[in-house]
């Protein structure tokens, strides 16, 4: 629950490399009352895109998919975590602060349940080819 009460409590902290435009973004994004932040006003989106930071930006060419992306990672599938720190993707989740299917109170609740996503699916098939065919590729060569 400590970080649930940092993050519905505490003043958030901004590193010193930020622009102003990027601050002004983030403090406005990240304003507590709805009604006050960035886009929470009757202007909604609007407001977030006339922000100065993304003075320059052609939404429309965004939106049509015309810009190009200044940096590419390289992604194995739509699951992936390769490009985020194992810091991260190592540790077990804490201070939920909703139930989840391991709490004893919902103990049974999900008996039987059998469903596994279509991209889970895919991507396992996906790696399962990748392994074969390196396999055989090694076999061929010996």
């Amino acid at each position: 629950m400590v970080v649930q009460q940092q993050i519905t409590g505490a003043k958030p902290k901004f590193p010193k490399f930020l622009s102003s435009n990027a601050l002004s973004l983030l403090k406005g994004l990240l304003t507590r009352d709805p009604a006050q932040r960035l886009g929470g006003g009757p202007d909604g989106a609007a407001a977030i895109k006339r922000h100065p930071f993304f003075r320059g930006l052609s939404w429309s060419a965004l939106e049509a998919r015309q810009l190009e992306s200044k940096f590419k990672p390289g992604v194995k599938c739509s699951l992936s975590v390769e490009n985020f720190d194992k810091i991260w993707t190592e540790q077990r989740p804490v201070d939920s602060p909703c139930g989840t299917p391991t709490d004893p109170a919902y103990a049974g609740a999900f008996e039987g349940f059998t469903y596994v996503a279509p991209s889970f699916m895919a991507s396992s098939m996906e790696a399962w080819g990748a392994a074969k065919a390196a396999q055989q590729q090694q076999q061929q060569q010996q």
